[in-house]
């Protein structure tokens, strides 16, 4: 065969033919399409990347519970490890993880511009270089900061308080009208105890 007669092409190489000759003319935008179960391009170079970081390095889950109006970290944090080092066989590292965790956290709460995408982000830079300097290793590193709910932790003395009034309120509502009654009606008092160690009355 002719050497004229043979075309090495490239991705989005247009050869037409015209007039009983094939000639080269120009070229189109082409990429790879992925195909993953069952969709087809959805799949891009981010998702790629977080899997092969997934599939390497492994993930590190940093769970942080705070109270932002009184500034301040509630308990422990927790830290989950899939994929990167056992945790058991590594209690100095997740021990020192955690405290970096809670001076990151801490810091950014005593910030007046408290932000959570910031926070989040410096959590996330400071361990990166931690767990690299000590496994030159990258895994992904998920901060996830949780913020209790006041209206949850409220004093046990208002909630005894409620339900003296819901009782109050039901006596009301189940005594029978006095013409309907065939007995004298008798009041029963209700005795109160005296206040407890926490610093409410029980009813009964």
């Amino acid at each position: 065969m002719a050497e004229d007669h043979i075309f090495l092409t490239a991705k989005g190489d247009q050869l037409v033919y015209d007039k009983g000759e094939m000639v080269l003319s120009g070229s189109v935008e082409v990429g790879n399409t992925m195909i993953d179960g069952i969709g087809v391009g959805d799949i891009g170079n981010i998702v790629l990347r977080d899997r092969k970081v997934l599939s390497e390095d492994g993930i590190f889950v940093a769970v942080v519970t705070i109270d932002h109006k009184k500034k301040q970290i509630i308990g422990e944090p927790k830290i989950t490890s899939r994929g990167f080092v056992y945790v058991k066989a590594n209690k100095d590292l997740m021990h020192e993880s955690a405290e970096i965790i809670k001076n990151v956290v801490q810091a950014n709460l005593d910030n007046k511009e408290y932000d959570w995408t910031h926070l989040k982000q410096d959590v996330r830079e400071k361990l990166n270089h931690y767990l690299f300097d000590q496994t030159r290793r990258h895994p992904v590193i998920l901060p996830v900061i949780m913020e209790v709910d006041p209206r949850r932790h409220k004093p046990r003395a208002i909630r005894v308080k409620r339900k003296r009034q819901l009782i109050t309120s039901q006596l009301r509502i189940s005594l029978p009208k006095r013409g309907h009654l065939k007995k004298p009606l008798t009041t029963k008092i209700i005795k109160q105890r005296p206040y407890s160690r926490h610093g409410a009355r029980s009813l009964f």
